[in-house]
């Protein structure tokens, strides 16, 4: 399996996400404070940041690997690092927070979800240094799933056997997962720029705890479907040294 699609299927990991980063705080709860060395927690359950920094270096360096195979004249999105390692951050929040709602509404996640894990690992099998990615695209599959589980039984829709779950099922599915997520014991590594609200993730404003980057680099939600986010990426990580810039290939 090439490179190229591997890291294609990497950039998905931002769309899911990106109606839930706002551009400005929801007055959600407390991020409370962190122990050192932790990106989030949810009612115990721990995410460190060297797990986060981890995923995000190897989905930086494998979708920078797919741009370069996909040659001159490929499309390109050039985003801050800080921005990616934010929506790794709240990817693993999310799988958090559905774990717990599907084992809270005895859910299961179907045959699907099993073949999308197959396929990952089969697309990384032979690579060394990739377990940060597998893991991170694996969370993201989780969460695809169980968004569409969840979603079917809030709203008790009833689909034929092996339909595709329609997005505004999975939307519901996700203010779901928003909700639970608002109405529990989370921590937040100020340093991540994020918090939780019961609309969803939300970008905080406190500069005074941001890493040291370019203001742009929080001004804005990704979205690699949008041409207008992908050209607001690129204006805040111009000017940024290279070890501060995640570049991947275009999406579709």
């Amino acid at each position: 399996m090439s490179r190229s699609r591997t890291a294609r299927r990497a950039t998905l990991v931002a769309p899911i996400l990106a109606s839930a980063l706002l551009l400005a705080g929801c007055g959600g709860p407390d991020s409370g404070t962190p122990r050192p060395g932790l990106a989030v927690e949810v009612d115990g359950t721990r995410v460190s940041l060297t797990e986060v920094d981890e995923a995000t270096t190897q989905y930086c360096d494998d979708a920078a690997a797919s741009a370069e195979d996909a040659g001159e004249g490929a499309s390109a999105v050039v985003l801050p690092r800080s921005l990616q390692r934010r929506e790794v951050a709240a990817t693993y929040l999310l799988r958090i927070a559905f774990e717990r709602l599907v084992d809270e509404r005895g859910l299961s996640l179907g045959d699907g979800y099993g073949a999308a894990v197959d396929q990952i690992d089969e697309e990384l099998a032979g690579r060394s240094d990739v377990d940060g990615l597998a893991d991170l695209r694996k969370a993201q599959a989780y969460i695809d799933a169980a968004a569409g589980a969840v979603g079917l039984d809030v709203s008790g829709a009833q689909l034929p056997a092996g339909q595709p779950v329609p997005q505004e099922v999975t939307a519901v599915g996700l203010t779901t997962g928003y909700q639970w997520l608002a109405e529990h014991d989370v921590t937040i590594n100020p340093l991540l720029e994020f918090e939780v609200s019961n609309q969803g993730l939300a970008l905080t404003d406190d500069s005074d705890l941001s890493v040291p980057v370019s203001d742009r680099a929080r001004s804005f939600t990704f979205d690699p479907a949008d041409p207008a986010s992908v050209q607001a990426a690129a204006q805040a990580a111009a000017g940024l040294p290279a070890d501060q810039v995640c570049t991947a290939a275009g999406g579709a």
